[in-house]
């Protein structure tokens, strides 16, 4: 007899590590999942609580915490007085103590719900809103045309002013992250990845390779004070909009906009063109994108036909 389990709902499950994940649900109460397979890689994606309870000869209880950090036995419970009731009811030793028994036992002290050692299915499986991605470059379009190639991904590259251009997918072949694809086109010029779905919208700013601010609204992201002042005066810096700095840390910090309102008010501030960005599916996008005066396509390459093809459309610029 074996229990899997992870503090996470199968909502949050397929939010963070996909829907395929969540079809490994196999019950849910309060909170809690229970899984197909061990819960540790599940635990590490949704930064939550997970055990592995396996009963065999005796229960062997691993315990998999939000740190990253592994425990045994006893010294897996983090409740208070937990350990104590752990070491109780793996000593009991009784004829009618079934393994059942103990087992809910044993998650009573970890705070894990009984109730999952009953299979009962979520109501449903979350399915997660269609999320569409582009990439801001800090480039003009031939530049930025020229590095495109490198993301091996096919797409667009969209002039938005004469400093700032744009990355779309184009729906051929397979999409590149949004942030991998930000993290390339990062060099002496920023790069900023940014994202919108139904429920949520996002984005990271990245300066050469490294990540410089980052921000999510919804979906429970966590936010502070400090990490959204930094991120609006990254902002306000890399779009040359410093009198917008306050502007877009007040932004960053309100929890009450649909995630389309909230790049909306992201775009005007920043003192960029309407491109469709929050609204705009990432089909429609590609569709727009390919009517834009100037809008370079760039096919998918991969090794060094991609690097052959960015050096020769850079002499060409």
């Amino acid at each position: 007899m074996e229990l899997f389990a992870v503090r996470a709902t199968a909502h949050r499950i397929a939010t963070l590590a996909g829907p395929e994940a969540a079809t490994g649900v196999i019950a849910e109460h309060d909170g809690w999942s229970r899984l197909r397979r061990d819960p540790r890689e599940i635990g590490a994606v949704t930064r939550s609580a997970a055990y592995a309870l396996i009963h065999q000869s005796g229960v062997r209880i691993t315990g998999y915490h939000p740190d990253g950090s592994v425990a045994e036995g006893p010294g897996a419970a983090t409740m208070a007085g937990g350990a104590a009731l752990l070491r109780q009811v793996l000593a009991h030793d009784e004829p009618r103590y079934t393994p059942a028994a103990r087992l809910a036992d044993v998650c009573r002290a970890l705070g894990v719900p009984p109730e999952l050692l009953v299979d009962r299915p979520p109501r449903r499986l979350p399915i997660p809103a269609p999320r569409t991605a582009v990439v801001l470059v800090g480039l003009d379009l031939a530049a930025a045309a020229a590095d495109a190639v490198l993301t091996r991904q096919s797409s667009w590259t969209v002039p938005l002013t004469p400093q700032w251009s744009m990355q779309v997918w184009d729906g051929a072949g397979r999409a590149a992250p949004g942030t991998s694809a930000a993290y390339v086109l990062a060099g002496r010029n920023p790069a900023v990845a940014l994202w919108w779905s139904a429920r949520e919208a996002g984005l990271v700013v990245v300066h050469g390779s490294k990540l410089v601010a980052g921000h999510q609204w919804g979906d429970w992201a966590p936010i502070t004070p400090e990490s959204t002042a930094a991120a609006g005066r990254v902002l306000a810096a890399d779009f040359a909009v410093p009198d917008q700095a306050l502007s877009l840390t007040a932004l960053l910090r309100r929890r009450d906009l649909a995630p389309a309102q909230a790049v909306a008010s992201l775009v005007a501030l920043l003192r960029l063109p309407d491109a469709g960005l929050g609204r705009l599916s990432a089909s429609a996008l590609a569709s727009w994108s390919a009517t834009v005066p100037g809008a370079v396509r760039t096919p998918q390459l991969s090794g060094l036909a991609a690097i052959r093809h960015a050096v020769r459309e850079a002499r060409e610029a």
